[in-house]
């Protein structure tokens, strides 16, 4: 006989506490979760498989206020499969929210874990793997390994300072659609001791390993580089694997990690510029309808998010997400809490609903950097000299490298420039479409020095001018 709802126990856990008058129930058996996305998206994320695996069933109850917001609270248990870190997170309280503080107000998700101390969290997390003594061991090994070879402590070098919030962002590039930074932020419970024991550890990798990477200072944060390979991963689980070898920078009292140089840059950028949620009063006055302090919270600014995910599907994908972009951002805004209640999480999920033209509207940010579409075609008479040498930003991923160079379509160098430390210094040479060279003049610490020199499409210097 097939089992039906009536007769699961778990199911029938949910439904017994949720009990209420209200607008209408949702209930959501996360088995067949991944299964129903794939109606809309042939590539479910790892977040979507993540969800299918770690929950197994969530009972909601809605409530749609004046303002045109759903708010569905409810319960939500846990898989007994694959829930080390949601276990650990259900034994360790819940915190505050305090990095949006450093997050950029271009965050198109927003996952925040919250405990009384991390220290704590990661003691339970430690604990509940012993229940699969074949995954602890692994784990164990793990850790071993990096310790002896780099002789350091993680719970000394790492753990210790780690705070009681720690959060991954999904924002949109400052570069260019088309790519997802990614980014990793630590609150600390002491910036000087974070940072006494993050210059402990990058010594200890350069001893240790070939890597001389050089810090890089950026308005004023020094970017550095924590040569680790897998290092997240292995401590905190699979939820960390996009962060394989990061940089890293400290904002007063946030550590932000990402493989990407770049995404440190737009998140100082940001930061410095006062353009985080923190300040944005959409995200202010979304975040007042969650409790302040939360085990997990989730936070999408959809239109992003829609934007981001698009840029990365193929073309089927892309096709099924154009027919249903307007139901889909027509709720600008998602959020859900869960928190600790008993042997269950209690969870509340918000849905802000608003016209999907108004929504278009907004939707729109800037986009800078090479990508940004420049004029048909520089002439040398339809320009002053200071525009023709005033060159767009770039953005190398690897700070070691040498030199930086970008092609066009066709193959041939656009412009290639020296570089040191990720700063352009040294030669700069730009060409046209033929290979016929356009610009060429130096840099020395990112700055421009000396005489640059502007040529036609024939070769013949036609302007010149002295940094």
């Amino acid at each position: 006989m097939e089992p039906v709802l009536g007769r699961n126990l778990n199911f029938l856990e949910i439904n017994q506490k949720v009990g209420h008058e209200d607008l209408f129930r949702l209930y959501v058996q996360y088995h067949f979760f991944d299964d129903y996305i794939k109606m809309y998206s042939d590539r479910p994320s790892d977040w979507v498989m993540r969800v299918s695996e770690n929950f197994l069933f969530s009972g909601f109850y809605f409530d749609l206020d004046k303002n045109s917001t759903l708010t569905a609270n409810g319960y939500t248990n846990i898989s007994s499969v694959n829930e080390y870190y949601l276990k650990a997170l259900q034994k360790s309280g819940k915190a505050k929210r305090s990095i949006p503080e450093v997050a950029p107000n271009s965050t198109a998700l927003y996952v925040s874990y919250g405990f009384d101390s991390f220290s704590e969290f990661y003691k339970n997390f430690e604990m509940v793997q012993q229940s699969d003594p074949e995954q602890f061991e692994s784990y164990q090994k793990g850790i071993a390994k990096v310790e002896k070879f780099l002789k350091i402590d993680i719970k000394e070098n790492f753990v210790s300072w780690i705070g009681d919030e720690v959060a991954l962002l999904q924002i949109q590039s400052h570069i260019s659609k088309g790519k997802n930074d990614l980014a990793l932020v630590l609150k600390t419970n002491n910036a000087d001791k974070a940072r006494t024991n993050l210059d402990f550890v990058v010594e200890q990798v350069r001893k240790k390993t070939p890597v001389k990477f050089k810090a890089v200072n950026y308005k004023g944060y020094e970017i550095n580089f924590l040569s680790i390979k897998g290092f997240f991963k292995m401590l905190l689980g699979g939820r960390f694997n996009e962060f394989d070898k990061p940089y890293f920078t400290q904002i007063d009292d946030y550590v932000v990690f990402s493989d990407s140089p770049n995404t440190l840059k737009g998140i100082i950028e940001k930061v410095t510029e006062g353009e985080i949620l923190a300040t944005s009063s959409e995200y202010i006055d979304f975040n007042q309808k969650f409790d302040p302090e939360s085990s997990v919270f989730i936070y999408s600014n959809v239109p992003l998010l829609f934007d981001n995910m698009y840029a990365l599907a193929d073309a089927p994908t892309k096709q099924k997400m154009r027919k249903n972009k307007d139901f889909i951002i027509c709720f600008p805004q998602i959020g859900l809490q869960l928190s600790p209640k008993d042997d269950l999480f209690e969870n509340r999920l918000v849905l802000k609903y608003e016209d999907v033209e108004k929504v278009k509207k907004h939707q729109v940010l800037p986009i800078t950097g090479n990508n940004v579409t420049s004029k048909s075609k520089n002439t040398a008479t339809a320009q002053t000299t200071d525009a023709i040498f005033n060159l767009k930003p770039i953005y190398p991923n690897d700070l070691n490298a040498k030199t930086f160079i970008k092609k066009y379509n066709n193959g041939n160098v656009r412009f290639q420039v020296e570089l040191k430390d990720g700063l352009k210094h040294g030669k700069y040479e730009e060409f046209y479409t033929n290979g016929t060279r356009k610009i060429r003049g130096r840099f020395r610490k990112d700055e421009q020095v000396g005489t640059w020199r502007y040529y036609d499409e024939d070769g013949l210097q036609v302007h010149k001018k002295r940094f």
